[in-house]
């Protein structure tokens, strides 16, 4: 039975079904090549979107860690006196000079002299008298 039900697949499928001769089962395609169909068309198709979602996945991040940067280097220019400033090591103060490189903070009796990289936010800026949500940036940027 299970013989035949094997045969009956291989005659659907058009592959011979005695080795010798060169005999195609009923329905198959001609010997000789004339009347064989092509491959699919969609062969290349999947290999293509999966590249192009890949592609599009690469530039979506390389964009976004660009306005991250950009939006940090905005915060870091514009640090002035008397922002309420948080570091990446958690220290909250007010910043009492700003140098090129570097920013000296009060918080509480003690004066702390920082680089200016490792502010992480500026929770009140001095400029425009209120307080402002803290601009999530990554930890090593």
């Amino acid at each position: 039975m299970a013989d035949s039900v094997f045969v009956g697949y291989l005659a659907q499928l058009g592959t011979p079904v005695q080795g010798g001769g060169g005999e195609v089962a009923p329905g198959g395609p001609v010997p000789g090549g004339a009347g064989q169909q092509p491959p699919p068309a969609g062969s290349w198709s999947f290999p293509i979107i999966v590249f192009g979602v890949m592609i599009l996945m690469f530039l979506m991040m390389a964009l976004s860690g660009r306005k991250q940067k950009k939006q940090r280097d905005q915060m870091l220019a514009s640090l002035a006196k008397n922002d309420r400033v948080q570091t990446t090591g958690g220290i909250i103060g007010t910043i009492v000079e700003v140098k090129d490189r570097e920013v000296t903070i009060k918080s509480d009796d003690a004066r702390f002299k920082i680089a200016r990289s490792a502010v992480a936010h500026v929770l009140r800026s001095h400029a425009g008298g209120q307080d402002k949500p803290p601009v999530e940036v990554p930890p090593g940027r």
